[in-house]
């Protein structure tokens, strides 16, 4: 088959008909147009100064047809300088206008070219590229990229899942539409089979144990051979799906927001990060009564890092995912065994003491 031809290579400014000039001869030609512009209205017969007679009449012939010289209007006797940038306007107009013509004509050559790629992909069913980042906007969308992302999955689903969040955990994905509790359940957990071929892992806020109905759900992924953790903070509300597609999930009811990330570096950066908080996260369903000991003392400690750093009750409670009255309790729990009176002196003693060194 014979190679297939490639245009040749274009000098600079030969593409515009008239241009060449300002390339070839621009000494030349910037010199005798500062000469114009110095003397002002030029007669013809004044216009050689001592060189080749051809070459000068060769240069102002060409700033005429640059539109940089142009005659007077008293006659074709005299020649007078134009303004680069007026005269640039002139000389371009018509190659801009046809510019525009031809990059009109492309846009609509380029729609029909990925219109005819669409058919081919369609026809042949080859597997269109996905965007490395995703932005999701509308919950049906949201809901049905996770359900076809876990369809596809192989190896694993890892789900983070901070701020536990009041929706019903037996609420069906698939009745629910586009509601903001049908998403928060396909992203919370509510893997109704959970394939045993799938390495389920669910990371929760402490709070969850909390929750007679969530922990209810949690122990059911449990016992169908998923593994769910608890921690007392959850960095962000992400599902990854075999440690190569990664949803980022943010709400702002009534409205929620996922992006979607698949860029292979950015990826590991998240499940590296999910895998530090798993191994440090405490098992969900364990018989040792230790368990509520040890997440209760982890919340008040993160209580105390938050009370150092100066946020109020509220938003330490939502933070946890508790409520506002178990975070004041567990406070006025904090101050009494500190034997301190305020935020100002828990801070104080809780440094002095190398509380928040870890």
């Amino acid at each position: 088959m014979k190679e297939t031809e490639r245009p040749a290579p274009v000098d600079d400014g030969a593409f515009i008909p008239g241009s060449e000039p300002l390339v070839k001869d621009f000494a030349e030609l910037a010199s005798l147009y500062r000469w114009f512009v110095t003397c002002g209205s030029v007669k013809l017969e004044n216009i050689s100064r001592g060189e080749d007679h051809e070459k000068q009449s060769e240069l102002v012939a060409q700033l005429v047809k640059l539109r940089l010289l142009r005659f007077d209007g008293h006659g074709r006797d005299s020649l007078i300088p134009v303004h680069a940038r007026t005269a640039s306007k002139e000389f371009l107009a018509p190659y801009e206008l046809e510019l525009i013509r031809q990059s009109r004509n492309l846009d609509i050559v380029r729609r029909r070219f990925h219109e005819l790629a669409d058919l081919y992909e369609a026809t042949v069913n080859i597997p269109q590229v996905k965007p490395l980042l995703e932005i999701l906007t509308n919950g049906e969308s949201i809901r049905a990229s996770i359900a076809e992302t876990y369809a596809d999955c192989r190896r694993s689903v890892w789900s983070a899942q901070p701020q536990q969040q009041p929706f019903a955990w037996s609420a069906d994905p698939a009745e629910s539409d586009s509601s903001l509790e049908g998403v928060r359940a396909s992203i919370s957990g509510d893997f109704r089979t959970v394939r045993p071929d799938i390495d389920i892992k669910l990371l929760f806020q402490h709070s969850a144990r909390n929750n007679p109905a969530v922990f209810a759900h949690l122990r059911t992924i449990h016992d169908a051979g998923g593994q769910v953790r608890t921690a007392c903070e959850v960095d962000a509300k992400t599902l990854i799906f075999d440690s190569e597609v990664v949803y980022i999930i943010s709400e702002d009811e009534p409205s929620i927001r996922a992006t979607v990330v698949r860029e292979p570096h950015m990826v590991n950066i998240m499940c590296a990060r999910f895998e530090q908080n798993w191994n440090q996260a405490l098992p969900l369903v364990d018989n040792d009564p230790r368990y509520k000991e040890l997440t209760t003392h982890d919340q008040k400690k993160t209580i105390l890092k938050l009370l150092a750093n100066g946020l109020k009750d509220e938003a330490i409670a939502r933070q946890l995912g508790i409520s506002v009255r178990t975070c004041r309790k567990y406070i006025a729990e904090i101050f009494a065994a500190l034997d301190v009176g305020s935020r100002f002196q828990a801070g104080v003693v809780a440094k002095a003491s190398g509380l928040l060194d870890t």
